[in-house]
């Protein structure tokens, strides 16, 4: 008998599944806007040519100063039948601390939200995450007691929004600090 009823309820659910309209179907991933990644660029001129923005993994730190402007991009991707209007990328950028007794830190030192009015329907856009005191920042670690940074990790948020954004999406995205005479 209840061989017999799980039958019927697997019946009714397949039934029920083949009979809603085919905009119902569409995949739960594909109906809003994902964050796809977030990466560091780094601004790179020199004499010969006029600068431009390059992606880094990593930097070299000459002394306390950084080689150039640095900035994070992040990756939105709508992969929708529509706009998604109105959406909001929050972030925070903290620097990576190697600490022997404790392991790893993360010690926050800027945040941030970026508000990105429209992303149209199918399109991936890119949008630049500025970091204004980032140079500073390093500098002040380096005169300090704390040990080496050994990178700058930023994460960024994707707010949820009813429709638009269906659940909470973080990435996030370290470049690597190396250091020269030290």
């Amino acid at each position: 008998m209840a061989m017999k009823s799980a039958a019927a309820a697997l019946f009714l659910a397949v039934a029920a599944a083949a009979s809603r309209p085919a905009w119902s179907q569409e995949p739960r991933s594909s109906r809003g806007v994902r964050l796809e990644a977030v990466s560091w660029q780094l601004f790179a001129s020199s004499a010969s040519r006029q600068g431009a923005w390059e992606d880094a993994r990593s930097v070299v730190v000459r002394g306390s100063k950084l080689p150039g402007r640095l900035r994070a991009v992040a990756t939105l991707d709508n992969a929708a039948s529509r706009a998604m209007l109105g959406l909001v990328l929050r972030y925070v950028v903290s620097m990576r601390y190697d600490a022997p007794a404790a392991g790893t830190e993360n010690i926050p030192f800027f945040m941030d939200e970026r508000r990105v009015p429209m992303v149209k329907a199918g399109e991936s856009l890119r949008l630049s995450l500025e970091v204004p005191n980032l140079a500073s920042n390093l500098r002040e670690s380096l005169g300090s007691n704390l040990p080496l940074p050994i990178s700058v990790r930023i994460k960024v948020v994707l707010k949820p929004r009813g429709d638009l954004v269906e659940t909470l999406q973080a990435v996030s995205g370290d470049l690597r600090l190396r250091y020269e005479n030290r």
